[in-house]
């Protein structure tokens, strides 16, 4: 699809959610009314104004709390669909509170990704990879959507005689509706897939469906405590050859990142980095790659190029996500020790992270962060001994 169809087609969503909601509102003027005219209202004595006020608040209320909710039923038939599928449940997350089962207990973690409101990860089927199902696992989040907005437009229709409750259901169903259409209708939103895009896409690439399992058995290792160096090989058997504008194999290459610093393989995965800011059309990955590379070239001094890769707004960014996410707390690290030649807020950060390392989510993360956090600090106190 070209940029300029992409365009169109956006502007398409768009007018459409604009008429959708506008219908919604206007049917519920009409029903507050009774039909009346804007000029019946305007010479009205009884005080419509009020009821005025209230519909607006109700139109306000109806977008905010039934995108939440429309956001938690989509996630939720992702992991529902999912479980019927064969899939194991990994972790359950709306914003950044993340549900998942560790110590055979279940807890409540903060994780984030920049650009994503939930996100429902599970492990799948131990089945050859070409029999895993993925049509119900990809759709379920959609299915579930459509099935609550019928629910509210049922409800608004015939269960109730409150405008201002019948409008907050109308809302809340053109809220569904429109992630329908936008995830629904198979497209790339500045290369990276939605749902109806990645159902028709993995059922005819194999290589693309084989780094989906691989990303999805790893994260679930990952964050039950494996360090990335200590992921099975199998998972990786395809960097070497992989299509990285491909944003599932650009995923896997990002994850394998990890895995070559875990080694001391820091040539090649400077080399990776720089093919995935090469390949990769997805600005989510690029900026994940931009900020290894950046660690990179910082452990090799090189502070002009390393702080030239990101722009102020990607920095704010990484602050942000490093609330949740230890990779961004060593970027802070290793910009503290080598651009600003700060050691003291350095080891601020590293004790900060060692400190609170149980409330990450992605544990074998947090820990090989932090082990190569330390290496860096004591090779850095050795240099400045001699």
């Amino acid at each position: 699809m070209t940029s300029k169809i992409k365009r169109i087609f956006k502007a398409i969503l768009i007018i459409s959610l604009c008429l959708v909601l506008g219908f919604a509102i206007g049917y519920g003027f009409g029903k507050l009314f009774d039909g009346g005219t804007v000029e019946q209202v305007q010479t009205d004595q009884s005080g419509k104004w009020k009821d005025i006020i209230f519909l607006v608040m109700s139109s306000l209320l109806g977008a905010f709390v039934g995108g939440f909710l429309q956001l938690i039923v989509h996630e939720t038939g992702h992991l529902v669909c999912g479980l019927i599928s064969g899939y194991k449940f990994v972790s359950f997350r709306v914003l950044s509170y993340t549900l998942l089962k560790e110590d055979n207990k279940f807890k409540i973690k903060n994780f984030a990704i920049s650009g994503t409101g939930g996100q429902c990860l599970l492990s799948p089927p131990d089945i050859p990879t070409e029999k895993v199902p993925v049509t119900l696992y990809n759709l379920g989040g959609l299915l579930f959507n459509l099935f609550l907005s019928a629910i509210c437009i049922s409800i608004a229709q015939w269960g109730t005689n409150n405008s201002y409750i019948s409008l907050s259901l109308y809302i809340t169903a053109c809220v569904g509706v429109f992630i329908l259409l936008t995830n629904g209708i198979p497209v790339t939103v500045d290369g990276f897939p939605n749902d109806g895009y990645n159902t028709l896409h993995l059922k005819g690439n194999l290589k693309t469906k084989t780094a989906l399992m691989n990303i999805l058995r790893a994260n679930a290792l990952v964050q039950g405590g494996t360090l990335p160096g200590d992921l099975p090989d199998e998972y990786f058997t395809q960097i070497n050859d992989s299509d990285l504008s491909d944003s599932l194999e650009a995923n896997l290459a990002l994850l394998y990142i990890s895995v070559l610093l875990q080694k001391g393989e820091l040539s090649k995965a400077e080399n990776l980095c720089r093919r995935i800011l090469a390949e990769s059309k997805v600005e989510l990955l690029q900026m994940e790659a931009k900020t290894e590379l950046a660690c990179l070239l910082l452990n090799q001094d090189k502070t002009d190029e390393a702080m030239g890769l990101l722009d102020k707004k990607e920095i704010q960014m990484i602050e942000v996500s490093a609330k949740t996410q230890s990779s961004k707390q060593r970027f802070l690290f290793m910009r503290a020790l080598k651009a600003e030649n700060d050691r003291q807020k350095a080891v601020e950060i590293f004790e900060k992270v060692q400190s609170t390392k149980d409330r990450y989510l992605m544990q074998g993360e947090v820990a090989l962060d932090l082990e190569l956090m330390w290496k860096t600090l004591k090779k850095s106190e050795n240099f400045a001994e001699k």
